[in-house]
């Protein structure tokens, strides 16, 4: 006892007073507390700068603007059923909507109108431009979007790119749908009667709600470049936007015309209101060009086939190098009716078990074989497919297998020559009347019915066996 009593005497002044270490405590917990203040008012700035640059990046929007973007989707749904049509504008769709008692939002979080865009008769989407109020690229996250009536895209046809400079014709099936030759990108032509809106829809066969969509409404045919993120599409008859071969880059959402640079180098001393015929042929890669015919409009508006399918039409462009473009040079200035023909050459059918009917059906017809089999078939396919985008096509290639026909039967049967001579009158008329039919081929069309009212067949063959204008050549390989 005695010992621990010294102990205390000889060691508790040497110990704090408990007052002390109360202090001490005190001091030491304010300090902590500082100290996390000071590193939260640190990382509250580290943190914004990071979310900030990421949502810059990615565009992903912090607040959802689904639920708005659904609303609207969905009022223009009840819109078509009610109208039996989409409205023209939001603006027709929100009087439409208080006419009904439902108050309609037409702008996002972020106070940025949300985008609608009918596509056909009946299909469309509206989507939310995010955040930065710029669509989406294929380098950033996809637009909240809401769509009815377009078909998810299948892994569908693809062209081959081509190591040769020879003429090709362009095939109207790839209108329905072609993937890119690298990636996962799907464009198609869209159609819409009302207004005679032709638009190019670029969709993605991974992120389902994907759309990017030109702002030309007049397009007629186009082309994938070897990148897979690139597009050259033609375009004609606009209200809004002038004509032109345009290039398209899905990456930056860029568009440029390269009409006017191409006009000046090699149709300078043609009037400004003289119309050009632009025919995209097809895409090469080693080098990677794209190829198109170009010819001056004839002032009576018919265009002989064999006159616009020829080297002296055929240039090559050159994306590498600013879009130059060059004459392809031949041995002689061949058509392309003095080939083989094909109306699906290039098309890549490996895949056509994943395409659309209509570009199966397409694969399935022939132009050889007996004329009444292969008239039957490519009518019955214009009879099937006839809101498909191949259509004006379509009705040239039957039309000319019946011009063909005319030609084999004149000098043996006149009588059937013109039973099917009326017959081809009728489809020829129907084509140079059709809207959605690019200007080349209805001027195809006006060149048949002039040579039929005439009583002659036109000069051009596309079915083995009829007399041909000029004799064959080989394919022309080398590069311009």
């Amino acid at each position: 006892m005695f010992v621990y009593i010294n102990c205390t005497i000889v060691f508790s002044p040497r110990l704090p007073p408990s007052g002390f270490l109360l202090e001490v405590k005190s001091e030491l917990t304010l300090w902590v507390r500082k100290m996390r203040l000071r590193t939260l008012f640190l990382l509250f700035p580290l943190l914004w700068l990071f979310v900030t640059g990421f949502t810059q990046i990615s565009g992903h929007p912090w607040t959802s603007n689904s639920a708005i973007v659904r609303h609207v989707g969905q009022s223009i749904v009840t819109f078509l059923k009610d109208q039996n049509r989409l409205p023209d504008t939001l603006a027709e769709l929100r009087s439409y909507s208080q006419s009904i008692g439902d108050q309609l939002d037409l702008f996002d979080n972020y106070g940025n109108r949300l985008f609608y865009q009918p596509m056909t008769e009946t299909s469309f989407f509206v989507k939310s431009f995010g955040r930065d109020g710029a669509e989406n690229t294929v380098l950033i996250s996809k637009d909240e979007a809401f769509n009815h009536g377009i078909a998810s895209p299948p892994r569908g046809v693809r062209q081959t790119l081509s190591k040769e400079s020879r003429l090709h014709f362009f095939q109207g099936p790839v209108l329905d749908g072609l993937q890119a030759p690298r990636g996962d990108l799907y464009a198609s032509l869209q159609s819409r009667f009302r207004g005679g809106v032709k638009r190019l829809l670029i969709q993605s066969v991974i992120e389902k709600q994907f759309f990017m969509v030109s702002a030309h409404d007049a397009v007629e045919e186009f082309v994938w470049l070897p990148s897979g993120s690139e597009i050259v599409f033609t375009a004609e008859g606009s209200t809004r936007y002038e004509d032109g071969l345009y290039y398209w880059n899905l990456q930056t959402n860029q568009i440029r015309n390269l009409l006017p640079d191409f006009r000046k180098k090699f149709f300078d001393s043609v009037p400004e209101e003289t119309k050009l015929l632009l025919s995209l042929s097809h895409a090469s890669s080693k080098p990677d060009f794209f190829y198109a015919f170009v010819m001056v409009l004839p002032a009576d508006g018919t265009v002989d086939p064999r006159m616009f399918y020829r080297y002296h039409n055929f240039f090559a462009f050159n994306p590498k190098n600013k879009f130059q473009a060059e004459k392809v040079v031949a041995e002689r200035d061949y058509s392309i009716f003095d080939y083989g023909m094909s109306h699906f050459a290039l098309i890549d059918p490996s895949e056509a078990n994943l395409a659309t009917s209509s570009q199966k059906a397409w694969l399935d017809l022939s132009i050889e074989g007996n004329k009444q089999d292969l008239l039957e078939s490519w009518q019955s396919y214009c009879s099937t497919y006839a809101t498909s985008a191949s259509l004006p096509y379509a009705l040239w290639w039957l039309a000319s297998i019946y011009n063909d026909t005319y030609r084999d039967l004149l000098a043996t049967h006149p009588e059937s020559a013109r039973t099917v001579r009326n017959f081809a009158l009728e489809i020829v008329e129907a084509l140079s009347l059709l809207p959605s039919g690019p200007l080349y081929i209805r001027g195809f069309a006006e060149h048949l019915k002039k040579n039929l009212l005439l009583s002659k067949p036109a000069a051009y063959n596309v079915t083995p066996g009829a007399a041909d204008a000029e004799p064959g050549a080989e394919p022309v390989k080398s590069d311009p």
